[in-house]
């Protein structure tokens, strides 16, 4: 019926933004202060309910495979695959693949960087543009070590601002989330002790520079919405 279809089409959108709102949100609680809440069997995507349905069994053996391509596509070497790779499960959030990667990603962080997690400083960041209000940035450092992290927000509405949308059922939405369609002349204010640094996104493998003080969301965004763009010294570097 005309129901039943229209609903199945809001359905698979509301999911579709949740997957999108699962990752952004792993991103803030794995890089902001205080202990991160994981529950066990959300490390993929996963749309049951809270208590109780929660607590069903986890399938370990399949998050221990899908960890174990994770860890050789780091240590391949090849850059270009990386972003190729993570690009292709960002076009797909509902995949869980893109979920475990960032969530992978920032565990390790956490344990290569304990005290700018701990004790860094958690500082706003400006964002200029016209998207700008689709983006949570801010920075942590600590002893010279610094993060810069950027969040994206509101993805129903940036379709709409972005004004297209993919005619692919497998991928709605990816067209508006990354590169310069989606946004534009937005760019990140950055702290005049952060100019002339090179930042590595730890989720999509890309090096930046900030030499003119700004960080343009179009270039960051090139592969993935969203990065965690990480300075440490010699010695501190994230696996």
């Amino acid at each position: 019926s005309r129901f039943l279809d229209e609903l199945h089409a809001l359905a698979d959108t509301l999911r579709w933004h949740g997957a999108l709102n699962s990752l952004s949100m792993v991103l803030l609680k794995y890089s902001g202060p205080g202990v991160p809440d994981l529950y066990q069997g959300t490390e993929l995507f996963d749309d049951s309910l809270v208590d109780p349905d929660n607590r069903r069994p986890v399938d370990f053996v399949r998050r221990h495979v899908l960890l174990e391509e994770l860890r050789a596509l780091a240590s391949c070497g090849d850059a270009q695959a990386l972003r190729a790779q993570v690009n292709q499960w960002a076009q797909q959030p509902t995949d869980g693949r893109a979920k475990l990667w960032s969530t992978w990603r920032l565990l390790e962080l956490r344990r290569a960087q304990p005290a700018l997690l701990r004790d860094g400083s958690y500082e706003p960041l400006r964002v200029r543009g016209a998207r700008a209000s689709h983006v949570i940035a801010y920075l942590r450092r600590h002893q010279g070590a610094c993060m810069v992290v950027l969040v994206v927000r509101l993805t129903a509405t940036l379709q709409q601002s972005a004004g297209k949308a993919s005619a692919t059922k497998s991928s709605p939405l990816a067209p508006v989330l990354t590169g310069e369609d989606a946004w534009l002349d937005t760019w990140i204010a950055l702290p005049q002790a952060l100019r002339g640094l090179e930042l590595t996104d730890l989720v999509a493998g890309q090096t930046h520079g900030t030499e003119d003080g700004r960080l343009r969301l179009a270039d960051v965004f090139a592969h993935f919405a969203g990065a965690v763009l990480l300075h440490a010294p010699e010695g501190l570097a994230a696996s």
